[in-house]
C-alpha cells in the first residue's frame, strides 16, 4: 500500500520538538492518509495497479480510459486533448505541473507512466 503524507517543514519541526504530542498525532495522520483517496484498479503499461488515487479524474483514467471503457464524454474529451497536445512525448516538469493543476497529481503521474510505457525502447527493456 502506498501512503503519501505531505508535511510542511514547520509542522514537521513542531512534531519533532513535541514528541509526546507529536507521536499520537503522527500516528493519526498516517492512519488517515491510508484511508484517504479513491480506491482503483487498472493497468498501465501492462502492469496491474491496485491503489488509492487523489481524484475521480485519476480513478476514471486508470480504471476506464486506459482500459478503453470511455463512458464519460466530457472527461474523455479533456483527456483526449492532453494526448493530442503532448503528441506522444513524455511530459516534462512544466507539463506535469499543468496536468496536476488541471486534473490531479495522481492523474499526472499515471499519464507520465503511460507515456513512458509507450516508448518502444522501454517496452523492449521490460520484455528482457
Amino acid at each position: 500500500m502506498l501512503i503519501k503524507i505531505l508535511f510542511d517543514e514547520n509542522i514537521f519541526t513542531m512534531l519533532k520538538s513535541k514528541l509526546l504530542l507529536g507521536t499520537p498525532l503522527l500516528a493519526l495522520l498516517v492512519a488517515l492518509s491510508a484511508c484517504a483517496g479513491v480506491p482503483v484498479r487498472g493497468t498501465v503499461g501492462g502492469q496491474t495497479i491496485e491503489t488509492r488515487v487523489d481524484s475521480e479524474a485519476a480513478r476514471y483514467y486508470l480504471a476506464n480510459y486506459l482500459a478503453g471503457k470511455r463512458n464519460n464524454p466530457a472527461l474523455d474529451a479533456r483527456i483526449d486533448q492532453v494526448y493530442q497536445t503532448m503528441d506522444g512525448q513524455v511530459p516534462g516538469r512544466t507539463e506535469l505541473k499543468e496536468l496536476s493543476d488541471e486534473f490531479s497529481v495522481d492523474f499526472a503521474a499515471l499519464y507520465m507512466a503511460d507515456q513512458i510505457a509507450r516508448v518502444p525502447a522501454n517496452r523492449r527493456f521490460r520484455r528482457s
